[in-house]
């Protein structure tokens, strides 16, 4: 506190610490679900279809939660069974597959619902 605030109290005292290097931290994190998991997590959502198409999505496009809300029906293209999102890091649109014929389902009538 003395070495941070000298100025402050009238100290004028240099820090030796700023002299020393911070270590450089890899707060990389690479995480993946296991099959049970997956699995798991589909059978607890089932019930709730919106939440059951968001875990489609997220585990077949690998998007962020804000990329996958700003999924709109002119974003999928059902003929080559693709999907364009945006990955807001980089600011860079990409495609992803569809990779189930039940998140196809799930898509083709979510679009037909807000169409109604």
């Amino acid at each position: 506190m003395v070495l941070t605030n000298g100025d402050v109290i009238g100290i004028a005292v240099a820090n030796p610490l700023k002299k020393v290097k911070s270590l450089k931290v890899d707060n990389s994190r690479e995480r993946y679900l296991t099959k049970n998991e997956i699995l798991q997590l589909f059978e607890h959502t089932q019930d709730d279809e919106q939440l059951h198409l968001f875990i489609l999505l997220a585990l077949t496009t690998g998007a962020r939660v804000g990329a996958i809300c700003k999924i709109t029906p002119r974003d999928i293209n059902f003929d080559t069974k693709t999907i364009s999102v945006l990955d807001e890091k980089n600011r860079e649109k990409y495609t992803a597959f569809l990779g189930s014929q039940e998140l196809e389902e799930l898509l083709k009538k979510k679009g037909k619902k807000s169409k109604a």
